[in-house]
């Protein structure tokens, strides 16, 4: 279980890291991905904000290992739909779905997130 942890903040960190290079100012995107106007630009930080705003549970304006972990088992358990604790290939098909649904022509026709 604690290698699962450590793979789930692993990929937690790298997603809001790319999160925040994306909503970057960068002039051109890197190889691969796609551009973004100033209007998604800014959606983007927005959404990153809020989630920061959500993670750090105490609002002191950093996030604690602890906070860290809780978003990350919060997160888990919402992919973990039938309460296991494993998240099935069915399982991953099922949020991927949700997630394209829900971003459907958001992204510029980028299809979800693998």
């Amino acid at each position: 279980m604690n290698a699962m942890k450590k793979l789930i903040a692993l990929s937690l960190v790298l997603s809001a890291s790319s999160l925040a290079m994306a909503a970057s100012d960068t002039t051109a995107p890197a190889p691969g991905q796609m551009p973004m106007n100033g209007q998604m630009k800014g959606q983007m930080q927005q959404k990153m904000q809020q989630h920061m705003k959500e993670v750090d549970t105490n609002g002191d304006g950093n996030i604690s290992k602890e906070e860290f972990m809780a978003n990350c088992e919060k997160r888990f358990a919402k992919m973990d739909a039938n309460g296991d604790g494993q998240i099935t290939a069915e399982e991953r098909q099922q949020m991927r779905a949700k997630w394209k649904q829900q971003h459907k022509g958001q992204m510029g026709g980028q299809d979800a997130p693998q």
